[in-house]
């Protein structure tokens, strides 16, 4: 990044205006305080020191919104805190003499050093045009050779940007850390004009962008809060939370502010919440679901009196057994060690009470650590358990096994009757007897709309441009989980990612690692090494199973269906298991494909597993078990039904389920993506019974690619092309689809339906179509469809013969 101030340096040197100089050397000064001043914070931060290494709080919060005087009061204490952890020397550079340089000619009022020479140029701006004075008092030589000083003595601390992947770092030869807050964009630095707190882990901040010319641009990011530990890791306490009834909370801020859907499981928890008898509500979902950030916008929501709610708890506690979070910067540690119920009432204990617990509690059995905490707070409070609120977000860790699980169901309800009201997050469906709100993925509409505002929040271009198909399309690879589209969107900030297809191709990559991890080691974990050998074997085999599959792949492991079947019930979202019309259908998360991709089990023999015999042995049944099943008989075209979900879709069409039916035939498309023929059927539907030329359209032009030499899927695009009046891409179509063997007499409907669907209509032509269609008609008095076919072109020649001529 030094090697870009130098540069601006020596085009400073050749304006021709001092006005533009000026302008140019406090413009190039303000962009070298932030990226230094914003770089040592994060270096400060990442190392999370003890409170007294911090800079004081009323000087780095004042960098939310920096000021030219505020940046360098920011650089001079962060200066000495990095002194003060270690960095030898760094803080003596404050000192560095500029006597005998053009430079001092600045320093009138300030000492002749660095620190004075940071002053004087903050001075210089303010006395003149550019802040708050007159045109004039410019000394072109000192004002540049003050920009080169200060270069040279910060070179150290000048943050450093790699080349390979575009992010900064400081680096004192022991500590090296990556910056969120340093962007640039084709080698520009980013200009930070306000850093926005969304939560206590969040901060969006707003930027500007040199785009050449004297022309900028604006740039929106969201990234971890870097005054997160400012205040050091002191003893928690309640605060008021300012409202109607003015409750002690401990609770963060909310996770987003772009919540979306959610409003039936909002109604359920005021349901609970109204319901003081009720002891405990259990949210649950798989992760990234957004349990965490559902919890928190409905206790927010209910603080902020946007809620009428009947019971107003006086004490609002939320403690996390959460023990890692990602973000696009990975996977991140946010405690440490097995979390416990124990550590829970002691934090409450903490809390209610301003002081630790003594030695004996942390070592007491559950139910009497309860009972002496009940007994403090109503002697020394005055409190019921219906006044008390505790969140437990992340339950699942509180367990290693199934033990640990019962255990878990006794002591939740314990602590529920004797010490408040609970609302838990978890995974699972925990065992214990709590009011159940289950959350699921995004609808296609909450999807879209969830994009649509993070992308207007943070300007993100390429998703304000693009269409919701498109979008759409994209999140087919993605799946439509809150967290993995809240990457999705935030992918878009590195300036490098230009288009949607590149967006989710970088966010399947993480989904291979980091972010799969989170998704679902927790369940991972859970399950024996038995039921992770055939999971891993089912999804290498294909995506979609059925009982005939599953028992195929049961037999290859030596696993009996049963025990299969109960293990996939807890599979936290790792697969859909349904039975539809009495068969079994298992339909793998996409998510857990993309994270399950070449992954192996290490057998106590030292051998990997699915090994290739056993995916060699499974792949050659279930072709066989495929093979035969496309003797199912129902539509003219068997080879598209060759996955459960597609003959479910088949099925839902003739019982006259459309929307079912649609469903169905689009998750079955995505599973088998490069079946021409299911695209074909999937086409004509959509066209025949849902009377969407446009999607279907869309559809058949996928069966022509994975079928281009089938006459078929050429007739189908055909048909759809003529309804939609296009008769250079009909007469195409069906010309091809002749080629290919398609009898003449079909394509030539086609036609005909095409001059008469085009505007204006083409009769002429029409005519030509209908005279051989009846010819052949009268010499083939038994093809029926061909002459109910020729009725209704005739119908549709004379309805538009008759509106031409009134």
């Amino acid at each position: 990044m030094k090697t870009y101030f130098d540069t601006q340096v020596e085009e400073i040197t050749k304006c021709a205006s001092d006005i533009e100089r000026r302008v140019r050397i406090v413009s190039c000064f303000r962009m070298l305080m932030q990226q230094i001043t914003y770089g040592l914070l994060e270096w400060i931060t990442y190392q999370k020191p003890v409170p007294e290494m911090y800079p004081d709080q009323s000087i780095v919060y004042a960098l939310r919104v920096p000021a030219d005087g505020t940046l360098v009061d920011g650089l001079e204490a962060m200066l000495v805190s990095c002194e003060r952890m270690g960095w030898a020397g760094i803080a003596r550079v404050l000192n560095k003499s500029v006597e005998h340089r053009p430079a001092s000619r600045l320093c009138t009022n300030f000492q002749k050093t660095l620190k004075g020479l940071l002053r004087a140029v903050v001075f210089l701006r303010n006395d003149g045009a550019e802040g708050h004075g007159l045109v004039g008092g410019y000394d072109p030589t000192a004002e540049i050779d003050a920009l080169r000083f200060i270069l040279d003595c910060l070179a150290s601390v000048t943050p450093v940007i790699d080349n390979v992947t575009g992010k900064a770092s400081i680096d004192n030869g022991s500590v090296k850390v990556i910056l969120n807050l340093i962007r640039s964009s084709n080698g520009k630095p980013a200009l930070i004009r306000k850093i926005q707190i969304l939560s206590q882990d969040r901060v969006r901040v707003h930027c500007q962008i040199d785009t050449g010319g004297n022309t900028r641009d604006e740039l929106k990011f969201e990234t971890l809060n870097p005054f997160k530990y400012v205040s050091g890791n002191h003893q928690p306490t309640l605060s008021i939370r300012e409202n109607s009834w003015e409750p002690l909370c401990y609770l963060p801020d909310r996770i987003t502010d772009s919540f979306t859907g959610r409003e039936s499981q909002i109604k359920d928890l005021l349901d609970w919440i109204n319901d003081v008898e009720s002891r405990a509500c259990l949210i649950y979902g798989d992760g990234g679901f957004g349990k965490t950030t559902l919890a928190l916008e409905f206790l927010n929501r209910m603080l902020d009196d946007d809620l009428q709610v009947e019971s107003r708890p006086t004490i609002i506690v939320f403690y996390t057994a959460k023990r890692w979070q990602w973000s696009l910067d990975g996977l991140q540690a946010v405690g440490a060690g097995q979390p416990h119920l124990l550590e829970l009432l002691a934090f409450i204990y903490t809390l209610l009470f301003g002081e630790y617990p003594s030695p004996d509690f942390y070592t007491s059995e559950l139910t009497k650590a309860t009972q002496n905490l009940q007994r403090k707070i109503k002697e020394e409070l005055k409190l019921d358990r219906q006044e008390i609120l505790i969140v437990i977000d992340n339950a699942e860790t509180l367990i290693e096994n199934d033990a640990e699980r019962i255990t878990l169901g006794k002591e939740i309800k314990e602590i529920s009757r004797r010490i408040a009201r609970i609302i838990l997050t978890s995974r699972r469906h925990e065992h214990i007897e709590a009011s159940p709100i289950g959350i699921d993925v995004f609808d296609e509409t909450e999807a879209i709309h969830f994009l649509r505002d993070r992308a207007n929040k943070l300007q993100i271009k390429p998703l304000l441009r693009a269409k919701d198909e498109d979008i759409l399309n994209a999140l087919k690879k993605l799946e439509r989980r809150p967290l993995v589209l809240e990457a999705f969107a935030n992918s878009f900030l590195d300036p490098s990612i230009t288009r949607i297809d590149q967006a989710a191709t970088r966010i399947g990559n993480m989904l291979r690692e980091d972010l799969g991890n989170f998704l679902f080691a927790d369940a991972w974990s859970r399950l024996n090494q038995s039921v992770r050998r055939l999971l891993l074997l089912m999804a290498r085999v294909a995506d979609v199973h059925d009982g005939q599959s599953l028992k195929i792949c049961c037999d290859v492991l030596g696993i009996t269906v049963q025990d299969a079947q109960t293990a996939l019930e807890e599979t936290g979202g790792i697969a859909s298991l349904i039975i539809f019309k009495g068969d079994l259908q298992l339909t793998f998360s996409k998510n857990f494909l993309d994270y399950a991709f070449e992954k192996t089990e290490l057998l106590s023999d030292g051998t990997r597993s699915p090994s290739e015999s056993e995916l060699n042995r499974a792949r050659t049944e279930y072709s066989s078990f495929i093979r035969g099943s496309r003797l199912y008989s129902g539509d003219r075209i068997a080879a598209a039904f060759r996955t459960p979900l597609a003959k479910a879709a088949h099925r839902a069409r003739y019982e006259g389920k459309l929307e079912e039916s649609k469903r169905l035939y689009e998750s079955a498309s995505m599973v088998d993506s490069t079946n021409g023929w299911l695209w074909d059927r999937y086409a004509y539907f959509l066209f025949h019974d849902i009377r969407d030329n446009e999607a279907a359209l869309h559809k058949a032009k996928k069966a022509v690619e994975f079928l281009p030499n089938e006459g078929e899927v050429w007739l189908t695009q055909g048909i759809i092309e003529a309804r939609l009046g296009d008769i250079r891409a009909c007469e195409l179509s069906v010309t091809k689809a002749e080629k290919l063997g398609v009898a003449w007499q079909r394509c030539s409907v086609q036609r005909a339906w095409a001059y008469l669907k085009a505007k204006p209509s083409q009769l002429g032509l029409a005519d030509k179509e209908l005279v051989r269609l009846k010819a052949y008609s009268e010499l083939h008095v038994h093809d029926l469809r061909i002459k109910e076919e020729l009725r209704l072109l005739e119908a549709r020649k004379s309805s538009i013969s008759l509106k031409l001529n009134r």
